[in-house]
């Protein structure tokens, strides 16, 4: 005799939701974030296949430390940052305590970025604390 999996599935949904809501803040982004890299793949772009991503750019040059007109180069000390929205990491708030979650320049690796250049760019460096 075959058994319905709806009611049984809805219960366990149902706990799994109370469950949530009972957790402390940094057991909650631990559940969160554990939930969505399960199926995220970072070498994909957020909608691909879909509509284009909008990235947001700013730049701040902090310093000129070179100029030189006879090989028409320059080099600053400059902070470029990016946002962009990844739908793929959104989550419901829901109950939670938790409604938005920073991670740290390591644990961001697991995620997509724009592969952002300069045109004519001699060269660049990230700071280590970022790579």
């Amino acid at each position: 005799m075959k058994r319905k999996q709806g009611p049984l599935k809805l219960l366990v949904i149902l706990l799994s939701l109370k469950f949530l809501t009972c957790l402390k803040p940094a057991e909650e982004v631990s559940t969160i974030l554990h939930s969505k890299l399960a199926k995220y793949n970072k070498n994909l772009r957020p909608n691909y296949g879909e509509e284009l991503v909008t990235i947001g750019i700013s730049a701040e040059i902090f310093r000129v430390l070179d100029i030189s007109d006879k090989n028409m180069e320059f080099t600053v000390s400059m902070e470029f940052k990016q946002t962009w929205n990844d739908t793929r990491l959104s989550f419901d708030v829901g109950d939670g305590t938790v409604k938005e979650i920073g991670v740290g320049a390591e644990f961001a690796k697991n995620f997509w970025v724009p592969d952002t250049f300069f045109a004519n760019e001699k060269s660049s460096s990230i700071p280590k604390h970022l790579k």
